[in-house]
């Protein structure tokens, strides 16, 4: 998991655990300043055209090589659905609008902890895809045959859009 303050970045006293309202999180012994260790939040992208299914082969750690729905972190400042449209432009080269949110799942990871991915269902109007950003490929799976996924999340979300 990726290390978070080990010392207060406001006095740089020492950080240790203090149970709060029922929580045990991290607080500083000098000046007693609480941090939170919040969860991760992302999106998955869903476009399905013709019972085929848009998946990227991930060219990034973690799950490198692997195929996944594009998809990534929502940055401060932005929407779900503009997150969704991101990182659709950036890793597939299209455009697309909203549809709706499909569903939400939080997972626990090794390398960000805690992340709470948001599936989003999107049109295109072209398919012609372009891999880019993250990607090493973008392309269109049978929902039949899909290939192993990287991410539960992503099984979760493709398993909602199967069954509808």
């Amino acid at each position: 998991m990726i290390k978070r303050y080990r010392y207060c970045p406001y006095c740089k006293g020492k950080l240790d655990y203090k149970s709060t309202r029922g929580l045990k999180l991290k607080h500083c012994t000098k000046c007693d300043r609480i941090f939170y260790d919040n969860p991760a939040s992302g999106v998955a992208v869903l476009v399905e055209k013709d019972k085929k299914l848009l998946l990227v082969k991930r060219n990034i750690i973690p799950k490198k090589n692997r195929w996944a729905l594009p998809g990534g972190f929502i940055e401060q400042g932005e929407t779900i659905e503009k997150a969704a449209l991101r990182e659709l432009k950036e890793e597939c080269g299209l455009e697309g609008r909203t549809v709706k949110i499909l569903s939400i799942f939080a997972e626990q990871t090794k390398v960000f902890g805690t992340v709470i991915s948001v599936g989003v269902l999107v049109n295109v109007s072209s398919l012609n895809t372009k891999a880019g950003d993250d990607a090493k490929e973008a392309k269109f799976f049978n929902l039949e045959k899909m290939p192993k996924i990287a991410f539960k999340s992503h099984d979760f979300f493709i398993g909602k859009l199967i069954k509808g």
